[in-house]
């Protein structure tokens, strides 16, 4: 079992192959709006109360919801810890080449990955 993906991470990698380029127009406006140099999606089969329901999974017929949101509002929230967000920020990709996803496959388990684009 080394190395093995769970099984959640292999459903959202279906679903990301649909979601890629809305994601990227998001990204795009929140960073060229000026609202965030740091766009972050979430990614949950429930609903998130935070962020902006941009991709509903029941209107899709996909197994994952993405809601744009930004690493201020992450920070604000309480997911990013304060004194962790100057990390964060230093390890963010580029906006322009991946997609920053906080995945929530449960109440227990959820993480920060980035997806090349």
């Amino acid at each position: 079992m080394i190395n093995e993906k769970p099984s959640y991470l292999e459903s959202l990698e279906k679903d990301l192959a649909l979601f890629k380029e809305p994601i990227m127009e998001a990204s795009n406006a929140i960073v060229d709006e000026g609202v965030s140099n740091y766009p972050v999606f979430i990614a949950s089969k429930d609903f998130f109360p935070i962020g902006e329901l941009i991709l509903d999974k029941e209107e899709l017929q996909t197994n994952w919801s993405i809601f744009a949101s930004t690493a201020e509002d992450l920070i604000k929230a309480g997911i990013i810890q304060v004194d962790k967000a100057r990390f964060f920020i230093t390890q963010y990709k580029p906006v322009k080449e991946y997609i920053c996803l906080f995945v929530v496959a449960s109440e227990t388990d959820a993480g920060f990955i980035f997806v090349p684009y």
